[in-house]
């Protein structure tokens, strides 16, 4: 009898113990849960600043003139969008723009870990998020589809991309429809090379130009498809 109350108690303290042990388990859990929360909001806060030009308005395209914007053949298309989406039409120096072509890169990061709804499994080049995340700090990666994605849901501004003469298709997240547009024109000959189609005054100085439009406004498009198929003929992504 005596060896069976041992036994019971023994039993009893074992099950002590595990519920300590998962118990601590728990308050872990909940503590790195806090800690991911916290981390999520720091990048919310950090990332404000992004998507400057959210809110101005598409720019009146009657007396543009529409141009390509070259950029450094070892570009990518972190830079396109900033020089698009960050300038502000305006020349801005050459520390704050690699900040903002950084702060992108931590936006991409950002959605593959904590907003992947938008991407696809094909977006992620067969590797897992945190591979893709990874892979943002090699400074040889040019970016794709996966951050034309991204940018177009952030800022909430359609991106249409020519190559070779033609228009690509660049998929909306739910097929959602936006007011405003951007162009890029794609090199796919020497590699992923993304370069923006800008709107000019006549006269204007260098690098005073307008990126944004509107999605009604049929010129933009028109002037883009021009200007890529001017460009293929020359090869001058050859």
């Amino acid at each position: 009898m005596k060896s069976l109350i041992k036994s019971q108690q023994e039993e009893i303290e074992k099950l002590k113990s595990e519920r300590t042990e998962l118990e601590l388990e728990l308050h872990e859990l909940k503590r790195a849960s806090q800690e991911m929360k916290l981390i999520i909001e720091g990048l919310n806060n950090k990332l404000q600043h992004l998507g400057v030009t959210q809110e101005e308005e598409p720019v009146n395209t009657e007396s543009l003139n529409f141009i390509h914007k070259k950029m450094e053949p070892n570009s990518t298309i972190f830079d396109s969008v900033a020089y698009v989406f960050e300038r502000r039409g305006v020349e801005m120096p050459k520390e704050e723009f690699k900040r903002r072509v950084s702060a992108l890169k931590k936006l991409v990061a950002y959605y593959v870990l904590c907003k992947s709804s938008i991407l696809s499994t094909e977006d992620y080049q067969g590797k897992t998020p945190e591979e893709y995340v990874a892979m943002l700090e090699d400074e040889n990666y040019k970016g794709g589809l996966a951050e034309l994605k991204i940018f177009i849901d952030h800022y909430q501004t359609e991106i249409k991309v020519f190559s070779d003469g033609e228009l690509l298709s660049v998929p909306v997240h739910n097929n959602k429809s936006y007011e405003k547009v951007a162009l890029f024109l794609k090199d796919t000959a020497g590699g992923i090379h993304y370069e923006p189609i800008v709107g000019v005054l006549p006269d204007a100085e260098e690098g005073v130009d307008f990126t944004i439009f509107s999605i009604d406004d049929n010129k933009p498009y028109t002037e883009g498809l021009k200007i890529s198929k001017a460009l293929k003929e020359i090869e001058y992504f050859q």
